[in-house]
This record gives structure tokens, sequence and C-alpha cells, in this order.
């Protein structure tokens, strides 16, 4: 769920939130942008539409101009679970 407070956005995800993933024409900028689920059955997977991601349609987006950020958030994402399947010792889930 996509909960704004005050300064601050915070995402939760708890397979709630839809994201869409596309880059420019030009393909110099890459977008991930966040909704909240309308329905149910709606899946909650990275998709990439062959239609430009317009970001004012979102209420939140992810803008990347260099491959390097990309990678960035890669490696912080994979630390966080890293960390969470070691801390809770549970195997990774399919």
């Amino acid at each position: 769920m996509i909960e704004i407070n005050n300064s601050q956005v915070e995402l939760k995800f708890r397979r709630d939130i839809s994201m869409f993933t596309n880059v420019s024409e030009d393909r110099k900028i890459g977008y991930v942008a966040f909704d909240n689920v309308i329905s149910p059955d709606e899946s909650t997977y990275p998709r990439t539409s062959n239609k430009a991601l317009i970001p004012e349609d979102y209420p939140v987006v992810m803008s990347f101009t260099k491959i390097k950020s990309v990678n960035a958030l890669i490696s912080e994402l994979q630390h966080i679970k890293e960390n969470m399947i070691e801390e809770t010792n549970l195997e990774e889930e399919v």
C-alpha cells in the first residue's frame, strides 16, 4: 500500500502494490512506477509496457539516468533480502 504522511511516502509491499517498468523512447531514462492495486486479482510483479509510461499518472515514480544507479538499488535490495533470510532463517519464497 502506498501511504503518504506529511512529507514522507512509504511503500508497504504486501502484495498490494503494482509496479510498472519502462524506458524513455531515447532509452536515456528508466522508470519504475508504483500504484496501489485496484483489484485483488491484479498481479504485483513488475510489468513492462510497450506504451509510454507517463510519470504524472502514478503516485510514486523512480527514474534512473545512470545504469550505476539501477545497480546500486539492486545491490541494496539484495542486501535487504539476504539479511531478511538470514534473520528469519527461512528459505526464500518462490
